[in-house]
């Protein structure tokens, strides 16, 4: 097989192409079976007007805004307490903790795992949390696809 034959459309026995077949299917050529507009119709212009989604009223936009910041919080919820958490009780209950030179004593007992829950929830909401972000994303996909109009952060 040459490069001119595959420029053609032959194959390696010189038969008709995918894309000659495909020109015989609506008698306008492939652009018509694959659904192209015809020349003249607009071309380019004329499918990226189409494909532009129409503007949203100002309702429409606030309901997307509140349901992003709900799936953002419920999101960074799940990834402090899931993720950030565990880690920080780990390190608190860790041999390193346990030496009286750097121990802070029954207030670091007693208000360290407070502490930590704060330390966990400015993490998760941080915007460098790339976890978070992919997580509130999915949110929305399911609620979207789900057609419910309220997002569902319990589950």
């Amino acid at each position: 097989m040459d490069i001119a034959g595959i420029m053609e459309g032959r194959g390696a026995t010189g038969g008709s192409s995918a894309a000659s077949a495909l020109a015989g299917l609506g008698g306008n050529g492939a652009g018509a079976a694959l659904g192209a507009p015809a020349p003249g119709a607009g071309g380019f212009a004329a499918a990226l007007q189409q494909a532009k989604a129409p503007e949203l009223t100002a309702a429409e936009a606030a309901a997307r805004k509140k349901a992003h910041e709900q799936a953002e919080n419920a999101a960074g919820g799940l990834v402090a307490n899931a993720l950030i958490l565990p880690i920080l009780k780990q390190v608190r209950r860790s041999p390193w903790s346990q030496n009286n030179v750097f121990s802070g004593g029954n207030g670091e007992k007693t208000f360290g795992p407070v502490f930590d829950m704060q330390i966990a929830d400015r993490l998760a909401h941080s915007p460098n949390m790339a976890v978070t972000h992919v997580l509130a994303k999915r949110l929305e996909k399911r609620a979207a696809t789900n057609g419910k109009t309220k997002l569902d952060v319990h589950g």
